[in-house]
């Protein structure tokens, strides 16, 4: 048996993580829901047979610590182990919707599916669960039923009905202002994800205390910072499993916004230090590990939406998915969707940008549904990982989870000229919301490829991002307090109350003088460019209605859509208003509301709108261009 000391634990992390992990996706599972994984290969010589299966949480808190199990896998990777993160069906790039009933037992069943493929793709016979909050009872319970040799519990949730009481807690936050509570029979949206009454009453169902385990070694890892609970920890030992508990700091960092998350690598060590120290069947081999096969074609991706529109329900079809990973040493990845067959080649490909740091799947999944509703429509669809980003791996961590990276426009290029293989005379479209809508834009001016046909900005934040600018999203309440003042000034009942007093003057009068402001911020800064233009050779750098006539004259058009009271609109016509107004008219240029939206569209109902009005106006437009005579083959 032959076992890594720590010292060359120490030299192995120092080598940059292209030379210590080697990195492969897959689609697996049944054929008629395919589940989509990473597999982490080690690339040192020392193997352990020994593989580690990472049960991810579900919603927002899947979304949030993303970036640090793909660390925790790399992390265990580099170990020696064989590991492999998945989706559970109806999450993240698997099938399948979380409407869809009876989920609670397709996510135990995608945790089975998980172990049967790392044991047939793969020379693992030895099998070790991680699950972080409800992945952690999803494997505590899949523990439960067939023998498995090292179980990690992060941050499990131990009963099912207190996890339903959070979301319900979120739910209503959420909906605080509207003065609504939570019916017997409800839907949960938490944090723009949606749990059905059904799947909160079998969540509601679950206790580890109940579970009987089959594992001998667990450990458990517990936030410092949370009330000290051994219930489970006494009842699994009082049942034979020899449990051991650690506390750790970082929960909150990792679970933070997207953007602002920190990967908890203190906490990561110690889990992959007690699996390798559980670890007891070790060996050396003479290659790498690898897999018998692997599922990297495109795969059928069974799919639906709640269609509201007849027109749109006759233009669906089936589709596909299948991997793309190209540029340098292949370290950039996507998911391309497209319909069965070849008549996505009437329509331009969309390519969809990070929005933030969230990856590929896009806030709230809703760039999965972009996707595969834009294929179901006819139109080749990319979501695309950034350089650092989600799934697109960089040596230089400290670089990396960076919204508005450099690299966007380079990155957007290489996607251009790996689709292109495919089809050489493809049109594209340029599309993101919050920073991807940023990366697009300058894609749009800087990328001289004749072929992009559009731009497609979702709520921009700014045009011109800079080194220390806040990535924090700017507050609406602005934006909605001087619209509903402007639409107020214009009814004579809404003076009456002012004169009545029952309007707050104070906050009326702090609302105009931060209006100011803001235009008096930005009559300063054309007045500079002005002065630079005339006394100096050096133009300003930052120039909208310059850049949005730049796009045009590529004969692009630039399509704007925003949710209702979003910044983005406001900065939009404030600094390039005339600009606006005259592309309109020419017919470049187009602006649409979303009306009861916010910035990342959590509600279901306003990425329903935004989901199947786009992608039925785009095709309707881009058919009416290339002539009408196409929609049969379409």
């Amino acid at each position: 048996m032959n076992t890594i000391t720590p010292a060359a634990h120490e030299q192995c992390d120092a080598l940059p993580l292209s030379a210590r992990v080697r990195h492969e996706a897959t689609f697996f599972g049944p054929n008629d829901a395919p589940l989509f994984g990473w597999f982490h290969f080690p690339k040192q010589v020392t193997q352990h047979v020994t593989g580690i299966v990472i049960c991810p949480p579900i919603g927002h808190e899947y979304v949030h610590s993303h970036r640090s199990l793909r660390h925790l896998a790399d992390h265990l990777a580099s170990l020696g182990f064989v590991t492999l993160r998945f989706d559970y069906h109806g999450s993240g790039d698997s099938s399948g919707l979380n409407q869809d009933p009876q989920r609670v037992d397709a996510w135990l069943e995608s945790v089975r599916q998980a172990i049967i493929a790392i044991k047939s793709q793969t020379n693992c016979q030895h099998i070790g669960l991680v699950g972080l909050r409800l992945g952690a009872t999803f494997a505590g319970i899949i523990a439960g039923e067939q023998h498995i040799d090292s179980l990690v519990l992060w941050e499990p949730c131990i009963q099912g009905r207190r996890y339903v009481r959070e979301l319900k807690a979120l739910h209503l936050t959420a909906t605080a202002h509207d003065g609504k509570s939570i019916g017997e029979n409800e839907d949960i949206e938490s944090a723009g994800f949606i749990i059905t009454n059904e799947t909160a009453q079998a969540l509601g169902r679950l206790n580890l205390k109940k579970v009987t385990p089959l594992v001998k070694d667990v450990l458990i890892c517990r936030r410092d910072d949370a009330v000290d609970d051994t219930g489970l920890d006494d009842a699994w030992t009082a049942l034979g499993s020899s449990v051991k508990q650690i506390r750790y700091t970082g929960y909150a960092d990792m679970m933070a916004e997207t953007h602002f998350t920190v990967v908890p690598d203190a906490v990561i060590q110690q889990i992959g230090d007690w699996l390798l120290g559980n670890c007891k069947q070790a060996r050396k081999v003479s290659e790498q590990v690898g897999v018998d096969r692997m599922s990297t074609q495109a795969v059928a991706m069974p799919y639906r939406e709640y269609i509201h529109y007849e027109e749109q329900a006759e233009a669906l079809r089936p589709i596909q998915e299948y991997i793309l990973q190209f540029g340098e040493q292949q370290h950039l990845f996507g998911i391309v969707s497209q319909p069965d067959g070849n008549v996505w080649q009437q329509l331009p490909t969309v390519i969809l940008l990070n929005s933030g740091s969230v990856h590929h799947i896009g806030p709230h999944r809703l760039y999965v549904f972009l996707a595969r509703h834009f294929a179901q429509m006819g139109f080749r669809c990319l979501r695309l990982d950034l350089s650092g980003l989600g799934d697109s791996y960089i040596d230089d961590v400290v670089h990396e989870n960076h919204p508005y990276t450099p690299t966007a426009t380079k990155d957007t290029n290489a996607a251009i000229s790996a689709l292109k293989h495919e089809q050489p005379d493809a049109k594209f479209v340029l599309m993101g919301l919050c920073s991807g809508a940023y990366a697009a834009f300058h894609a749009g001016i800087d990328i001289k490829d004749e072929q992009i046909s559009e731009c497609l900005l979702i709520n921009p934040l700014t045009f011109y991002w800079k080194e220390g600018m806040s990535l924090a999203i700017p507050s609406e309440v602005h934006y909605r307090q001087w619209n509903d003042y402007m639409a107020s000034m214009r009814k004579w009942d809404k003076w009456l109350k002012l004169f009545r007093g029952g309007v707050s003057v104070v906050e009326i009068i702090r609302t105009i003088a931060e209006r100011m402001g803001i235009l008096v911020s930005v009559k300063l800064k054309n007045l500079k460019k002005i002065f630079q233009s005339k006394h100096s050779s050096k133009k300003g750098q930052h120039d909208l209605a310059a850049d949005l006539q730049t796009i045009a004259n590529t004969g692009r058009k630039i399509r704007f859509i925003f949710s209702e009271n979003d910044p983005g609109y406001d900065l939009l016509l404030t600094n390039a208003g005339g600009a606006v107004k005259r592309l309109e008219k020419q017919g470049r240029l187009s602006i649409e509301i979303v009306s009861r939206a916010d910035h990342t569209f959590s509600k279901n109902a306003a990425r329903q709108v935004v989901m199947q009005h786009l992608a039925y106006q785009m095709r309707e437009d881009y058919l009416r261009k290339n002539g009408r005579n196409q929609t049969d083959e379409c």
